[in-house]
């Protein structure tokens, strides 16, 4: 099967950017049972979060792996040694957390000033910076990628890579573009309404607080 960039398939590429998209929504999902009390659609009536998916595989082609960083063509040479490919992490982690920090403000930013949505708002936690992002929310999804890509991207992507055959790729695209379509559909529904589409919502007590 032909190769795309990194010498991943294109199967194994689709299929990740839907693992990652569910995880996103499962991960929305935990957050706000166990801080507001609800489980809704994330404003998607797929259950994957397309930024989620699209956003990994854009930071693996742009910077690669915490061990293993590049510069979009630029590989650098595997570690040396265990304190060498340490630094690397923790340079990697601390990248990605004033990426992700600045990105949520500039996300949170536009929709505001284009479309006049809150699209989250994180006033009430400590150390927040705007209401679009926090130290606290930054560590953790900075600590949370730094993990998935340096232990599980590549196993999860030698798993993918078993997913042969037309049938299967073409279902996969099919999907993936379901779930563009359905972002999309977001998008123009926010910027129509000013609201953000919620096609289903629980809630219950807050798990904490």
């Amino acid at each position: 099967m032909k190769k795309a960039k990194l010498g991943y398939t294109y199967t194994q590429i689709i299929y990740m950017f839907l693992v990652i998209g569910f995880l996103g929504f499962v991960l929305e999902n935990i957050f706000r049972a166990f801080t507001v009390g609800v489980l809704d659609s994330r404003h998607m009536l797929l259950p994957f979060q397309f930024f989620y998916g699209a956003g990994v595989l854009i930071i693996r082609y742009a910077i690669g792996t915490p061990c293993r960083p590049r510069f979009f063509h630029k590989q650098s040479e595997p570690a040396e040694n265990k304190k060498q490919c340490a630094l690397r992490v923790v340079l990697w982690f601390l990248f990605v957390f004033f990426v992700l920090s600045v990105g949520e403000i500039i996300v949170g930013e536009i929709g505001e000033k284009c479309f006049g949505v809150h699209i989250w708002d994180y006033s009430d936690i400590p150390l927040h910076v705007t209401q679009y992002t926090s130290v606290p929310t930054s560590l953790a999804l900075s600590a949370l990628l730094t993990f998935f890509m340096g232990v599980l991207f590549e196993p999860i992507m030698r798993l993918l890579a078993k997913i042969r055959g037309k049938t299967a790729a073409v279902l996969g695209s099919v999907l993936a573009a379901a779930v563009v379509v359905d972002q999309i559909v977001a998008v123009v529904y926010c910027a129509v309404t000013g609201n953000l589409p919620v096609y289903w919502s629980i809630s219950f007590p807050p798990l904490i607080g």
